[in-house]
């Protein structure tokens, strides 16, 4: 394929600036007799200028303070304690105030909206917390946690609710820690519906982990093949789980699968497995979300500051 050469002359073509310079004249008559309005007609009558706009817009949000600037060793020494950013809205007190967040932005909110704000705020600053109103700030942002995923369309379990979730907890007392660290581990009584729905759950110990990670890979070798997925093998290793720490429903105690190593007699753990899998699935799923929020409390617990420094 042959190669050509495109040569630029120095100066453009004199044709072609003047019909530009044309119609850029032609576009700031704005309809007027000399030539086409922007757009292609004119204006409807009543319509402001463009630029008469902006300037009616910024009249109706002139700022306070817009006549001077900051003097340059006021500038810094604001600068210094933090009540001014170097760059932003410049040196203007207004702009200044505005852009560090000290201030409303005018035109923006209302006199009234500003003015209800800012007596909040004063309010806020004079009451003090009580240590329940702190403690419910976690379970707070996992309210707004439930509300974003439903705003995004994700699905949320109504038995997962972080209220529901608070309100259970709310019923028992707290974890000892000394329980996790010293003996056998932690167990727990959980009112999930007062003398209705109350279950006992216990903290598993390493060999009972060990050993629902090796039977719930069995079971779903067994149960589905190579034909398996992830949902599958998570539900199954959850109802293993709920099987090992659960050790009363309501008044029916359930079998004790430990030896007298602490290991698991898989014999019993087999009747026990298929006496809870009898039961609804719902059930059984309210088990396993009350078994997990039951490990999180432990795991919390074990905090550095539950801990502290011995």
């Amino acid at each position: 394929m042959e190669r050509k050469t495109v040569e630029f002359e120095d100066r453009p073509d004199s044709a072609e600036v003047q019909k530009y310079r044309d119609r850029i004249s032609a576009a700031r008559q704005r309809g007027g007799e000399t030539g086409p309005a922007v757009g292609g007609s004119k204006p409807l009558d009543g319509t402001p200028n463009i630029i008469e706009a902006q300037e009616q817009a910024r009249a109706g949000r002139a700022l306070p303070e817009q006549e001077r600037d900051y003097s340059p060793q006021e500038y810094q020494n604001l600068i210094a304690s933090g009540k001014a950013v170097h760059g932003i809205g410049g040196a203007v007190p207004a702009n200044q105030r505005i852009s560090t967040g000290a201030a409303p932005v005018p035109g923006v909110l209302s006199e009234e909206t500003i003015k209800g704000l800012e007596a909040m705020a004063a309010q806020e600053d004079k009451e003090e917390k009580t240590p329940e109103e702190a403690a419910s700030v976690d379970s707070k942002s996992a309210k707004d946690a439930d509300f974003f995923k439903m705003l995004m369309g994700q699905p949320v379990d109504v038995l997962q609710r972080a209220e529901r979730r608070s309100v259970i907890e709310g019923r028992l007392e707290e974890i000892d820690i000394r329980h996790i660290l010293v003996g056998k581990g932690c167990i727990q009584t959980v009112p999930i519906i007062p003398d209705v729905f109350e279950v006992t759950f216990r903290q598993l110990n390493a060999r009972e982990d060990i050993f629902s990670k090796r039977k719930t890979w069995e079971i779903v070798r067994e149960e589905a093949g190579e034909n398996t997925s992830q949902a599958y093998y998570d539900t199954v290793f959850g109802l293993v789980n709920v099987v090992l720490s659960v050790t009363c429903v309501n008044d029916e105690d359930q079998p004790d699968h430990r030896t007298d190593t602490d290991e698991v007699n898989e014999e019993v753990f087999d009747k026990k497995f298929d006496s809870l899998m009898r039961r609804p699935f719902v059930v059984l799923q309210d088990l396993w979300i009350n078994f997990s929020w039951f490990d999180d409390r432990i795991r919390q617990k074990l905090n550095v500051g539950s801990l502290g420094n011995g």
